[in-house]
């Protein structure tokens, strides 16, 4: 129905280049035609396009497996590290880092100043950064992740 559909809409909008030294049945059967042929080359591109593209995901997630589960793993252990901080830089720094709100717009929402909030996530990366370190380096001495 769908092809019939569009069939006569691109007669209709072709009605103008209609040659009447020509049958008009035979014509109205030739743009069907190639109607039809055309939508299944379009399906058919389509669909061989998203096979190419599901090969491609799982062969990126079979080469970077490894990758992924220390990234899974490190995120885990930063999550732990942020609930060790105090509840005022934790929020501060979530807000900051994690939802894009500006130190301004933190000031206004915590009631706290400029310079509190900026000092919040300054202690918060410098707390996270101190407990990274030594993981990263040994991520990065074992070969599993690059600097």
């Amino acid at each position: 129905m769908e092809m019939l559909n569009l069939s006569f809409a691109r007669i209709m909008l072709n009605l103008d280049k209609y040659n009447k030294e020509q049958a008009l049945k035979t014509w109205i059967r030739s743009i069907t035609v190639n109607c039809i042929i055309d939508e299944f080359r379009k399906q058919k591109r389509y669909k061989e396009n998203i096979a190419i593209g599901t090969d491609i995901v799982e062969e990126y997630r079979m080469e970077n497996s490894e990758h992924l589960r220390i990234g899974s793993n490190l995120l885990e252990v930063i999550q732990d590290k942020l609930t060790e901080l105090h509840p005022m830089t934790r929020s501060v720094f979530n807000l900051y880092a994690i939802d894009g709100y500006k130190h301004r717009e933190i000031a206004e929402l915590l009631k706290i100043s400029e310079g509190t909030s900026a000092w919040h996530y300054s202690v918060a990366r410098k707390a996270l950064k101190e407990f990274l370190q030594p993981e990263l380096e040994h991520l990065t001495k074992n070969g599993k992740a690059s600097a």
